[in-house]
C-alpha cells in the first residue's frame, strides 16, 4: 500500500535494525482460517506462483476482506501467506 495517508498506509521504521524477533506475529486460528478462507473463496490461490505484482494484488483484496473483522497490513498477510507456505512445502519434503 502506499504511503500517502490513506487509511490502509503503513508505516515502515528503518531507523534502528530489528532484532531477530521484533517481526513475530502472532496469528489466531480464526485469523489464519478466515485469510485461508477469502482466498480460496477468491479463487486466489493459483495466483500465488511468486510474480510479486499479481500476489500484491490478491493480498490486498484479502486485505479488503479481512479488514470487516480483523485488522492486518498487507505485509502480515503476506508473510503469514508465506510462513504457510513454507510449513506445507516441508511436510511434503519430510513425507517424501
Amino acid at each position: 500500500m502506499a504511503a500517502n495517508g490513506s487509511k490502509n498506509a503503513v508505516k515502515v521504521q528503518k531507523s534502528k535494525p530489528k532484532e531477530k524477533n521484533d517481526n513475530i506475529q502472532f496469528w489466531s486460528d480464526a485469523e489464519t482460517e478466515f485469510m485461508l478462507f477469502q482466498m480460496k473463496d477468491m479463487n486466489k490461490l493459483h495466483l500465488l506462483d511468486g510474480q510479486k505484482h499479481r500476489n500484491a494484488k490478491c493480498f490486498i483484496k484479502v486485505l479488503t476482506k479481512m479488514a470487516e473483522g480483523f485488522n492486518r497490513s498487507v505485509e502480515q498477510i503476506h508473510t503469514c501467506w508465506k510462513a504457510i507456505k513454507k510449513a506445507y512445502l516441508d511436510a511434503v519434503k519430510e513425507r517424501n
